[in-house]
Order: structure tokens, then sequence, then C-alpha cells
């Protein structure tokens, strides 16, 4: 819902970098095996000026300028004869069986295969990538953690899911680039699937558009005084059509009755007066932002809006709050 900077993986250390490079080495080892196949000729043509598979140049490390470049290729071209490819790929006949494809299956089937995506040792691997970067809760609702990874022994797990922005389906080059996953809640991924940019025009790396909670229609001030009516009536303002139309955001925030009432209650009794002299107190000491914090329970900064989930719908809503209060429109005790 909130645009997100291209992670930077000039960092990691030695042994993941090196887990990378491994798995990068042997998709290439594979890539190349099918090299000279003539019906696929024209795919390394395309492909060598993005990524050449003989030099050290990373799929799994690859900008988003590159991957923009490498979703163009065509890798639909149809398969009707793998003799060529089965000698050359161990176990690609026994993947496509189980795929239903081995009759009829394209270039990208092959791809996917090559990729690996479903392989768990490259899947771990991913995690271990994103574990380090800091996104904690889903990347289109902010309303649930996706990141929070735990070890069971010496494996990775994930609580949520990992969303292709490109699927893999239609191009698997990018099915292992870090720079096109993403965190999500099973909500938003059970809903998106693998819809493609005709229905689905979403990407937090691009979107310049901010959306806004707008909590209007769910208050009730009377006499100046404000109460919580129901959330029957919150919009979302500003928000992408596609993200509304495909996972329904509005409908989904409207099951968080809870916070909104709990932030509502908190507000007014810190705002009486009978906690007016201790809060002039704190704003003396120059803590006016911690006070914030313990009003809401979450620090209002744009740094923060990834890692904790509902924190832009509380973010608002206690702004549209404190409009009431600036404008004189309710009154506290």
């Amino acid at each position: 819902m909130l645009q997100i900077k291209e992670y930077s993986l000039v960092a990691l250390d030695t042994e993941l970098d090196n887990e990378i490079q491994a798995i990068d080495s042997l998709i290439k080892s594979d890539l190349k095996k099918i090299s000279r196949i003539k019906i696929i000729e024209s795919f390394f043509n395309d492909l060598k000026p993005i990524i050449d598979i003989e030099d050290d140049s990373s799929f799994i490390k690859a900008q988003r300028s590159k991957i923009e470049q490498l979703k163009l290729i065509d890798t639909s071209v149809s398969i009707t004869d793998l003799r060529s490819f089965n000698p050359k790929l161990k176990l690609l006949a026994t993947y496509l069986k189980k795929k239903r494809k081995y009759k009829k299956c394209t270039l990208n089937d092959i791809l996917e295969f090559i990729f690996g995506y479903h392989l768990e040792n490259r899947t771990q691997t991913l995690k271990k990538v994103l574990r380090k970067i800091n996104l904690q809760n889903c990347v289109y609702c902010l309303a649930q953690y996706t990141t929070s990874y735990g070890l069971d022994g010496q494996k990775i797990y994930v609580k949520g899911n990992l969303d292709h922005i490109y699927p893999k389906s239609l191009n698997a080059l990018v099915s292992l680039s870090i720079n096109n996953l993403v965190p999500v809640c099973g909500h938003c991924n059970q809903r998106k699937l693998n819809a493609d940019s005709s229905n689905f025009n979403f990407n937090p790396f691009d979107s310049k558009i901010t959306p806004t909670f707008n909590f209007a229609d769910v208050l009730e001030i009377n006499n100046g005084q404000i109460s919580f009516k129901n959330l029957t009536h919150l919009k979302i303002e500003n928000i992408n059509t596609t993200l509304e139309s495909r996972l329904e955001l509005t409908s989904l925030h409207k099951e968080y009755k809870s916070p909104i009432v709990n932030l509502l209650d908190r507000y007014k009794k810190f705002n009486s007066s009978s906690y007016e002299l201790n809060i002039k107190e704190l704003i003396k000491k120059g803590i006016s932002a911690d006070l914030e914090y313990f009003i809401s329970e979450t620090p209002f900064t744009e740094d923060n809006l990834q890692n904790i989930p509902l924190h832009k719908f509380k973010n608002d809503f206690y702004k549209e709050l404190e409009g009431y209060k600036k404008s004189g429109s309710i009154k506290f005790s």
C-alpha cells in the first residue's frame, strides 16, 4: 500500500553471499546445457545483454532495472518435443509430469524447473536474505505481521508468504530475484494469486500513491462528545484501484474494530482534565513523542510504517482525532 525502497543487497555477510552465488552458478550451468538448442536460440540472444550466463552477474540479486528487462523476454515458446532437453536436465521429465505439463509445456515451464523456486534449499536462502530486510508486515494491506521469522533447528520459516510481484508463471527468470519478492499476509496472497498486470498493477517499489484512512463517518460527535459508531462507513482515500478491487482492503480493515475503539478510549482518557497537568509536565520535558507512543501504543514515524501492523490505520485515526481537538469540535471533561 506504501512505496518501499529497492532492497540493498551489497552488505550481505560472506556466507549468505556465497549461498547466492552457488545458486546462480547452478542456474547458469543448467542454462548453458540448453543454450544450443535451436528452438530457443532467440531467447538466449535476448538474455545475454541483460544477464550473461558466462559472467558473474546475478539473477537473485538483480536490481529492479534488470528485473524490468528480464520480465519482457518472451518465455512462452511452446515445446512440443522434449527429447532435446531431457538428457541435459536431470529430473526435468519427473518435474513436468508432476505438474501435468509433460506433453504440453513452454520454455517457461522448463525455466521454472531450472530456477527451482520449488526447491527448499533455495527458498531457505531467500528467507535468510529477507530476514535481514526490515519489512515486518504485509506490503499490501499493512494489517498483519508477515516476516516474523523463526528457527526450527537450522531451518528458517516465515509466518506469512513471499509474493512474486511479477509472477513466476509468466516469467521464471525473476522467480528467485529478491527485488521481485515482498512479504504478504495470507489474506492478500490468496486474493492476488497469479494475477497478471491486466488485473493487478500495483508494484510496491513504484507506488507513488499514499492512501489515507478516513473515519469521518465512523465517529459521532454530539455537544462536543465523540463516540465510536461503527466501521461500516470507513473509507480509504487515494487507494490504488486494483488493490481495492482485487484485495478488498476496505472490507478487510472494517474488521479491525478493537484497535480503533481502544485508541479512542485512550485518547479521551489522556486528554481529560485529570491528566492535563501531568501531560503539560511531560511536554515541557520535550518528550511529546513518547506521550504519543503512550497514548496510541504506536510511534508515529514514517520509518516505522512498514514495521508495525495497522500502524497507518491507527496513525490516520489519531491524526483525525487531533484535527477534531484543534478545531474545538470535541471537548474533554
